[in-house]
């Protein structure tokens, strides 16, 4: 079959054009601004030429910087750009595009629930957070930026839908991620379809030509990656996806420990009520738990305090265990954690032993303020994972401590890597404090052999008593 002039021509065009891509990747350093590290540079060259693309770099490396100064690097013209990211880092984005351009002026307008910069340039940048996103629809963007665009690989939601229609009117598309798959390569799709609707049009398309697919119950199961299509799918994404991990920095020493801890007697007998039972009580209080979510949620919250929820408890537990491990240094240390109730208990518990700490959770209010005093005014932040573990640069911190484990391997490294970045000048300790079974050993044996959380499964286990041998 005879391809046409048209088609011929575009071929030759995209070939020439991912030769040139993968030569801006390999590349030690280029061009670019001398206040940025080299693979920094690297990184704009390579935003500002494939126009539409990941940057996946590992958590520490500067994609912020790196998209910012790409920002920058196209100011021939005044631009309006769009940032969508977490609320808590809207500010953050706001300091970063003001000091990449001429000074300019930041204000909210509320009205419109937007954040703006206003540069010297004429530029404007304007800043939501993912649920405020298709405010961003009033703008004639010519560049748009996906912070933590992990947060967006469902193609069901509506905030997929909306970022998809900003993402094909700009002519510029920065989606920013360390975690571009969470729990397998099909979660991509979302991605690639952003950065090219054409190639990239059906997401079964993309699932029937490189994994494998089964029936279920519950309808199609998507399953591992086809061995025949492996090579194939890498070289696919690697088109639109630049990543390195952390060792480009040659940072300062990462060292990690598992302090284990056994539930004392009284905080033993209020835990095995709820796995036993489903129902756990203390004096008058009680709680339940029914389905399975909440069942697994009330073990993980009594794995380490009986106290979240039955505020009578006064015996020993694991936030005791974790003040003795706070006490042994007094180097300024994290606390992540998946329970906001966790973060403040350990707050009060720690400074009641006279160690200056605050909280850091979804209803903590003045973010900036606290993470500006955290190593100066007090030595320990206690954060939840949801909050505290992405976006965040915590180098004045020189420890962190796990309370309890993430949904998600990927929610441990980003949480690790507010510390461990650039920035860094002294050897970082991971600390992980694990309750002896229960739960926790559970959920840690499933994130290391399977890479993913299942709630069944963990259920499945606990049902069946402790034996890791149940892992399928």
């Amino acid at each position: 079959m005879e391809l046409s002039p048209e088609l011929t021509e575009w071929m030759r065009y995209t070939k020439e054009r991912q030769r040139a891509l993968e030569v801006i990747k390999s590349q030690d350093d280029c061009d670019g601004d001398e206040s940025l590290y080299s693979y920094q540079r690297v990184g704009v060259q390579w935003l500002t030429s494939i126009k539409k693309g990941i940057l996946a770099d590992a958590q520490g490396l500067g994609k912020t910087v790196i998209a910012s100064a790409a920002c920058a690097w196209l100011r021939d013209k005044p631009l309006n750009i769009g940032v969508i990211c977490k609320g808590s880092n809207i500010s953050g984005w706001a300091i970063h595009m003001n000091d990449w351009f001429n000074r300019g002026v930041i204000w909210r307008d509320k009205t419109r629930g937007v954040a703006v910069v206003d540069h010297e340039d004429f530029s404007h940048t304007h800043i939501v957070n993912y649920d405020n996103s298709s405010a961003l629809r009033q703008f004639d963007l010519n560049i748009l930026i996906v912070d933590e665009a992990h947060h967006v690989r469902n193609r069901k939601t509506q905030a997929f839908r909306v970022i998809k229609g900003l993402a094909k009117k700009s002519e510029y598309l920065f989606l920013l991620t360390a975690s571009p798959t969470i729990n397998a390569d099909y979660d991509m799709w979302t991605l690639l379809h952003l950065c090219d609707p054409d190639r990239f049009s059906s997401y079964w398309s993309y699932v029937f030509r490189f994994f494998d697919v089964s029936q279920s119950t519950f309808g199609l199961k998507v399953e591992g990656v086809k061995d025949s299509e492996r090579d194939n799918l890498h070289n696919m994404i690697s088109t639109y996806m630049l990543a390195r991990d952390e060792s480009i920095l040659n940072l300062p020493g990462m060292s990690k420990k598992v302090v284990l801890y056994e539930l004392s007697p009284e905080h033993r007998v209020v835990y095995n009520q709820m796995e036993n039972e489903w129902i756990a009580s203390l004096g008058d209080e009680s709680v339940s738990a029914s389905v399975k979510v909440a069942q697994v949620t009330r073990l993980r919250q009594l794995a380490i305090s009986p106290k979240q929820v039955l505020s009578g408890f006064a015996g020993y537990d694991k936030i005791d265990k974790l003040v003795e491990v706070v006490q042994e240094s007094d180097k300024p240390t994290v606390i992540f954690t998946m329970f906001e109730q966790a973060a403040i208990l350990a707050k009060e518990r720690l400074n009641q032993n006279g160690i200056s700490c605050e909280t850091f959770t979804g209803e903590t209010k003045n973010r900036d303020d606290v993470i500006r005093r955290f190593g100066h005014d007090f030595r320990v932040l206690a954060a939840t994972f949801g909050t505290g573990g992405e976006s965040l640069t915590l180098v004045q911190a020189k420890r962190a401590i796990f309370l309890d484990w993430a949904w998600h391997p990927a929610g441990l490294k980003h949480a690790a890597m507010r510390i461990h970045r650039i920035g860094q000048n002294d050897e970082v300790e991971i600390i992980a404090i694990k309750s002896v079974n229960t739960v926790e050993e559970h959920i840690e044996d499933i994130i290391r052999t399977k890479g993913k959380m299942s709630i069944q499964e963990i259920l499945r286990r606990v049902s069946n008593g402790h034996d890791k041998s149940l892992a399928t």
